[in-house]
């Protein structure tokens, strides 16, 4: 995945990859590696949880699946 001009050193392009020791993200023009609170701020790598669980409410494709 990539986010463009999110770097918060240079406003360059970010991009997330993944090794043994886990995923990270860094920017692909000066190479600065985002901690944990610079993407936590920057609001990467967070996903939104789902309808159901939130809200308790189910949308039609759920219902007719369910049935």
């Amino acid at each position: 995945m990539m986010w463009l001009k999110g770097c918060p050193k240079c406003h360059g392009d970010l991009y997330e990859s993944r090794d043994h020791y886990g995923r990270y993200v860094t920017c692909l023009q000066c190479g600065h590696h985002l901690s944990d609170f610079e993407e936590i701020t920057l609001g990467i790598g967070l996903t939104a949880a789902p309808l159901v669980e939130t809200f308790g409410v189910a949308t039609p494709d759920l219902v007719a699946s369910a049935s």
